[in-house]
């Protein structure tokens, strides 16, 4: 589906806010409501918009440290199925596979350092996959 301006212009403000309704988009925009939904249908059936979601004050949740952890993992360990076990963490948030010096990386939220210390010594490392981590600490975070 190849997107004109008018597609990108709904897409920059259903990335601000998921709840835009198809009238204050169509106010905005200076285009009729009926083009905004049809065009926001069009975008969803082929795909390009996958789902609606809710972002998270993870601070007020708790959730004060994020941290980055690199896993490597032995030779003959299957990489898909270490990265589906590290997702279902509840600290995790995100899997990333990569290549370099490391094979996995973890995105993870955790209330303190004894959290995090605790999902790394007694759940991370008692897999037998996984061969060394190496953790990187967020100090602060940036958003579009």
């Amino acid at each position: 589906m190849k997107l004109d301006d008018k597609d990108m212009d709904i897409l920059s403000l259903l990335k601000k806010n998921a709840k835009s309704t198809t009238q204050q988009i169509s106010r905005i925009l200076n285009i009729p409501i009926t083009t905004v939904h049809n065009r926001i249908k069009k975008l969803e059936s082929s795909g390009i918009i996958e789902k609606y979601t809710v972002v998270l004050n993870q601070r007020k949740l708790g959730r004060k440290v994020s941290a980055r952890l690199a896993l490597r993992v032995t030779k003959l360990a299957d990489q898909y199925k270490i990265c589906n076990k590290v997702l279902n963490l509840e600290a995790v948030e995100k899997v990333y596979q990569i290549t370099g010096d490391y094979d996995i990386i973890a995105s993870v939220r955790v209330s303190d350092i004894e959290e995090l210390h605790s999902l790394i010594m007694t759940q991370l490392r008692t897999m037998p996959e996984i061969q060394n981590t190496s953790t990187t600490i967020v100090l602060k975070e940036f958003r579009k």
